[in-house]
């Protein structure tokens, strides 16, 4: 009876002993595959340029996993502002960068990639075309070098700050125009082909003033352009929200503010075809300007509104919609040592769900912002915090939570970290097969001294 306790023990031993190490191999491969996601988020900050200054205006991911950034150069180039693409790969190491323009000023603001695996370029310049300022889009190949370019305009100031590639192939240019002995600004949006020949403009707005500043493709082939203007409104200037036909023919303008300066600067369309649009406002804030998010109908009608005080004043630039269906919106923050990058993450009313700042010693000013395909996130803009002089591009990729991994000691999503947790396992599973080892040595019975 006392022998078959003791196999009886010894074979539950056995089993539980066997059972941790399943349990410990499992854990290992879960946290190791775990790791392995966790390493593949990368995340960094990078800055591009020379001795003098650099905006970067737009950012976009390209089909190599990489990013492409535009803006303009002073450092670099043949006029006193060129336009400038940057090139670089994932981990944001610069590949190749490609200046455009002469001996004038040019500014780009819009960036897309096309399907040649080139890229589109949007913007204004004085150094070619037909009025002060000019429409400008240049195309390029996959390396930059340019293939063609067009201006659009007539004998006013011309400003684009927003592109995109439409359905057909063309492209659409937004911004806004004057026309020389008539006062104000309107609002321009120009249609071309995908050779740049220009099908059809119009322009928009009122007796003040109107500026577009995002242009966006709706699901219905038409167009809606949103910007601000100083024409109606409740006073100030409004943002304004402009929906036009797929001939640019207006079917519905609504403006959205209050006594205040308000401005709209970056719109996407919504599931269910209505807009969100995101800028900043004063009228609506406690006597700064904060971020500000409207939800659109169809029709124009504002279904809601939100306000994000970072407790000084801020400007949304950037506006995306996420995976998960909320927002992230990307602007400038007001900090004691300067602007700061700010990125706000809000769930689909538009919630604030957390944010993130990155500031240094000087300005820094988000301008652009995506969402990448391991889920975080790309912030362009430009910074005089760090750098090789004056203002420079800058880009910030993040985690999905907005955080910038930065290097440390040691991280158990490391190479150290993997051998660290399998050297652990190995040995468990060492100490285990030994006491089971010794467990099934055979035991003899008590023999007497020889004589």
């Amino acid at each position: 009876m006392k022998k078959m306790q003791q196999i009886l023990r010894k074979k539950m031993l056995q089993s539980t002993l066997i059972l941790i190490s399943i349990i410990l191999v499992a854990a290992f491969v879960v946290g190791f595959n775990g790791m392995v996601h966790a390493s593949s988020v990368t995340t960094f900050n990078a800055t591009y340029g020379g001795q003098d200054d650099e905006q970067a205006n737009s950012v976009i991911q390209t089909s190599d996993g990489g990013y492409a950034l535009v803006g303009w150069t002073d450092s670099y180039g043949n006029g006193y502002y060129n336009f400038w693409l940057v090139k670089t790969d994932a981990s944001g190491n610069q590949q190749w960068a490609q200046t455009y323009g002469s001996s004038g000023d040019s500014e780009a603001y819009s960036v897309v990639q096309t399907s040649d695996g080139g890229y589109a370029i949007g913007g204004y310049t004085n150094s070619t075309g037909n009025g002060i300022y000019s429409f400008w889009l240049v195309k390029t190949d996959s390396k930059g070098n340019t293939q063609w370019s067009q201006t659009y305009g007539g004998s006013g100031d011309n400003l684009a700050y927003s592109m995109i590639q439409t359905s057909d192939g063309g492209y659409a240019l937004a911004g806004s125009t004057t026309t020389p002995g008539v006062g104000g600004r309107q609002m321009m949006l120009v249609k071309t082909d995908s050779n740049g020949n220009m099908i059809w403009s119009q322009t928009y707005g009122g007796a003040g003033d109107s500026e577009a500043y995002s242009i966006i493709q709706t699901s219905d082939g038409d167009y809606a352009l949103a910007g601000y203007t100083d024409s109606s409104g409740a006073g100030g200037k409004d943002i304004y929200l402009v929906k036009v036909d797929a001939t640019g023919t207006l079917e519905w303008s609504q403006t959205y503010g209050g006594a205040g300066d308000d401005y709209g600067y970056s719109l996407v369309q919504s599931n269910s075809g209505g807009y969100l649009l995101a800028g900043s406002t004063f009228s609506f804030a406690d006597g700064y300007d904060n971020f500000w998010l409207g939800n659109i109908g169809s029709n124009g009608t504002l279904v809601w509104s939100q306000t994000y005080d970072g407790g000084a004043d801020s400007i949304a630039a950037s506006l995306i919609k996420t995976s998960d269906e909320g927002y992230a919106l990307a602007g400038s923050l007001e900090s004691s040592s300067g602007e700061a990058f700010w990125l706000v993450k809000t769930d689909s009313n538009g919630n604030a769900q957390w944010n993130q700042t990155f500031s240094g010693s000087g300005d820094n000013y988000a301008t652009s912002l995506i969402q990448t395909s391991d889920g975080g996130y790309a912030v362009g803009g430009y910074t005089d915090s760090i750098g090789a002089g004056g203002y420079d591009f800058y880009l910030i990729k993040t985690s999905s939570t907005g955080l910038v991994l930065t290097t440390s000691p040691f991280r158990w999503d490391s190479l150290e970290g993997f051998l660290i947790i399998g050297a652990a396992v190995v040995i468990v599973i060492g100490v285990v097969f030994f006491i089971m080892a010794r467990i099934r040595r055979p035991t003899y019975p008590n023999r007497p001294f020889s004589t």
